[in-house]
C-alpha cells in the first residue's frame, strides 16, 4: 500500500516546491482568543487531537471519525480500549477533549509503533484543553462559510497508481481542494507537493466535482490564515512532472475516461456518487440491466460505469439535436402560414 506521504521524501522540488506558497493569496482572519504556551512534545498530540475532533464533528459518527486511532490502536492491541476511550467523546467539553486527547496518541502507531506515547491525564493541562478549544473553533468558523457543501476525506478513484494506490483529499467544497496546515508559520513545501498530487489524481479520477476543481486551499489555525490559488497559475510543468515522474501514469495501462486500471471496481455507494443520483434511481438502472453489479464483489465495474456514461451522453445529444430539429420545423412552418397570409 503505497500512499502520497510516503512518496512525497523521495521527490526532489526546487527550493519553493513544485506549488510555492507564495502564489496563494493570503487571508487572516479575526480572532480575540489567543494561544497558550505549551510543552513542545505535546504539540503533534493537540493537533491530531484538533483533526479528530473536526472529524467527529463534521461527520457524527465516532466509528468513521475516529477509525485513524482505532487503527493505530490495533497495532499495540488496544482496539477494544480505544473503542472505549471513543464512547466519552460527547462534544468539546473538557471529559471528551481529554478522551480525544488518548484516542489522538494512537495515530502515532500508524507511522511507527515506537512513537507511540501513552499521556497521562495530568499532561493534559488547562492551557492544553483551552489550545485545543481555540484552535478547534477557529477551524469550525472558517469551515462554516461553506455550509453543508463540504466533503470530508474524498476518495480519488480513477487517480490512483501503482506508486499511490490509496489515500483521500482531506476536504472538498463546491470549487476548491482544502487541507489543513498546522505551522507557526506558513505551509511548507511538502504540504504544498500533498496538495498538488491530490489535484493532478482529482483531474485523472472519476469525480466531476474534482476534475473542475478551481482552486487549492489552505487553511492553518495557528495563525488563522487562508491560503488559495487559482487552479489556473499552478504550473503545467509541475502537473507534468507529478504525472509522469510520482504517479506514472505513462507506465501503466488505464483506461482512457477514468484513468483507472479496467478491471477495477466502485463500490456501489461511489457508484452512486459519481453518476451523481439516488439509490432508487441506481436501482432501476441496475434493473434495466445497463449496469451489471458483480455479485461476488457487490461492487461495479469501472468500465461498465464508463460505457453506461458515454451511452447516457449519445442518447442526451440525440434526444438533443431531435429536440432542436423539432422546434425549427415548427419555426419554418409557421414562417411559411404567416408568409401566405
Amino acid at each position: 500500500m503505497a500512499t502520497i506521504n510516503s512518496v512525497i521524501p523521495e521527490i526532489h522540488q526546487p527550493k519553493n516546491g513544485l506549488l510555492p506558497i507564495n502564489i496563494f493569496d493570503r487571508n487572516k482572519l479575526n480572532d480575540p482568543n489567543t494561544l497558550n504556551k505549551v510543552p513542545q512534545k505535546m504539540e503533534k498530540t493537540i493537533y491530531n487531537t484538533v483533526n479528530c475532533l473536526v472529524r467527529y464533528f463534521l461527520k457524527r459518527d465516532a466509528v468513521s471519525a475516529f477509525e485513524p486511532c482505532f487503527l493505530g490502536a490495533s497495532f499495540i492491541r488496544e482496539e477494544h480500549k480505544a473503542q472505549m476511550i471513543a464512547k466519552k467523546v460527547t462534544g468539546l467539553d473538557d471529559t471528551s477533549i481529554i478522551a480525544c486527547v488518548h484516542l489522538a496518541s494512537y495515530e502515532e502507531c500508524l507511522k511507527s509503533v515506537s512513537e507511540y506515547r501513552y499521556i497521562e491525564d495530568k499532561e493534559i493541562s488547562a492551557e492544553i484543553i483551552k489550545n485545543i478549544k481555540v484552535l478547534f473553533n477557529r477551524i469550525m468558523s472558517f469551515m462554516s462559510r461553506y455550509g453543508s457543501k463540504i466533503i470530508y476525506n474524498h476518495t480519488l478513484e480513477g487517480g490512483y497508481s501503482d506508486t499511490i494506490d490509496t489515500g483521500v483529499v482531506p476536504f472538498v467544497t463546491s470549487e476548491s481542494l482544502l487541507m489543513l496546515s498546522f505551522n507557526e508559520v506558513e505551509p511548507t513545501p511538502e504540504e504544498t507537493l500533498e496538495m498538488l498530487i491530490y489535484f493532478v489524481m482529482g483531474r485523472h479520477s472519476i469525480y466531476p466535482t474534482l476534475k473542475e476543481i478551481k482552486y487549492v486551499s489552505f487553511f492553518n489555525p495557528i495563525t488563522n490564515t487562508f491560503y488559495r490559488c487559482s487552479a489556473a497559475l499552478i504550473s503545467g510543468t509541475a502537473m507534468t512532472l507529478v504525472e509522469e515522474k510520482v504517479l506514472k501514469y505513462n507506465e501503466n495501462h488505464y483506461n482512457v475516461e477514468s484513468n483507472k486500471k479496467v478491471d477495477e471496481f466502485l463500490s456501489i455507494k461511489d457508484a452512486i456518487e459519481y453518476l451523481g443520483i439516488d439509490e432508487a434511481k441506481f436501482d432501476k438502472i441496475v434493473k434495466s440491466k445497463q449496469l451489471i453489479i458483480d455479485k461476488e464483489e457487490n461492487k461495479v465495474s469501472v468500465k461498465n460505469l464508463n460505457e453506461y456514461v458515454q451511452n447516457k451522453r449519445m442518447t442526451n445529444k440525440l434526444v438533443w439535436i431531435l429536440s432542436l430539429t423539432s422546434i425549427l420545423a415548427i419555426v419554418i412552418l409557421v414562417v411559411i402560414l404567416l408568409t401566405v397570409k
